[in-house]
């Protein structure tokens, strides 16, 4: 897809966040079980911290089968207290 190195580096969604209108509430999670997603989802986490961005990323070493059942209950609080987040904010 790309002839260098550099041309995909550039088109690393992270460089298309304008660095002051991103979205308000980003969470993720990932398994050091799953190595197909892992380091990119610890990339991703550090690069949010350099640019300041605020996320919530749960990245430990854990050893959950299951992840969607393990964070389901962190995910379901996230979401609501980014709702009610928002909606005191256009309140």
């Amino acid at each position: 897809i790309f002839d260098e190195p550099e041309q995909a580096r550039q088109e690393t969604a992270i460089l298309h966040v304008h660095p002051l209108n991103w979205p308000r509430h980003q969470w993720l999670v990932s398994s050091s079980n799953d190595a197909r997603w892992h380091d990119g989802a610890v990339r991703l986490s550090s690069k949010l911290i350099a640019l300041g961005i605020p996320h919530t990323a749960i990245l430990d070493e854990n050893t959950h089968e299951d992840l969607v059942s393990a964070f389901a209950d962190d995910a379901i609080s996230f979401i609501m207290k980014s709702l009610e987040a928002e909606a005191r904010r256009v309140s």
